[in-house]
């Protein structure tokens, strides 16, 4: 196999210049196809070449997109911070029902 007789060094540089040569292919993708755009609305609206196919695509795609975002966000709160906080709320609950406690 190929991959096991390169070094890993050897390995890491491989895949930092496949990084930018994606990098540049995208930018010169970018660059070739804003020469088409007219103004802010032909790019927002794609020129009005979508068909409905790409346009319902393009909708999942944003949709579960955000809802991926959105949707981590919250599971990380319900699982990962809310079980601290609220330990840390009901510290301090108890400790200030203590201070209530020692002055009456």
């Amino acid at each position: 196999m190929l991959l096991s007789k390169i070094s890993p060094s050897g390995f890491m540089n491989t895949v930092l210049i496949g990084v930018f040569v994606y990098i540049f292919a995208q930018l010169l993708v970018g660059i070739l196809v804003s020469r088409g755009i007219k103004n802010e609305a032909d790019y927002l609206l794609a020129g009005r070449n979508f068909g409905y196919g790409l346009a319902t695509l393009s909708i999942f795609a944003t949709w579960f997109g955000a809802e991926t975002v959105v949707g981590s966000a919250g599971k990380v709160y319900i699982a990962y911070l809310s079980a601290p906080l609220l330990a840390w709320a009901f510290k301090r609950n108890i400790e200030s029902l203590d201070e209530v406690e020692e002055t009456s």
